[in-house]
């Protein structure tokens, strides 16, 4: 979901010209994964995909975080029995339950990831620019028609 965010960011999606220099499959790939991680039908593609992979992964939390909120939103804590006592609402405990248990899966195997030259000394370098200098950046590369 971060790749697909910054590529629509406008000082991306305003860059016309730069995309006939793309290798040929890139826009496969990228449709690929816009079909991924469309939230149409609850995120059912993404939610199938994340079932799917082995971990280690990384989930897309938003996912996660909303299930969350809709869960507590929509389900009381207590219920109360024909005697009127509370009794604890041990459904919406499970569901909470299965939310916290796919994240976990999805952190039960950690990367291992060797930070070697020259990839160790790129991340360390690596800037960070905002959107105004993104587009700025993007109006020298493509220059307003």
């Amino acid at each position: 979901m971060g790749v697909i965010s910054g590529l629509n960011m406008a000082p991306i999606l305003r860059l016309k010209q730069i995309k006939q220099y793309l290798p040929p499959d890139v826009p496969e790939i990228l449709d690929e994964l816009m079909k991924i991680m469309t939230p149409e039908r609850s995120w059912k593609t993404f939610r199938d995909v994340l079932a799917k992979a082995e971990p280690p992964s990384i989930p897309y939390l938003g996912v996660f975080l909303t299930d969350l909120v809709f869960i507590d939103e929509g389900n009381p804590i207590y219920f109360f029995d024909y005697y009127r006592l509370r009794l604890i609402n041990f459904p919406k405990c499970k569901m909470v339950y299965d939310v916290w248990e796919m994240i976990e899966t999805c952190q039960s195997v950690p990367y291992k990831i060797e930070m070697t030259e020259p990839l160790y000394s790129y991340f360390e370098a690596l800037s960070y620019s905002d959107e105004n200098s993104l587009y700025a950046m993007s109006l020298i590369r493509e220059p307003r028609t």
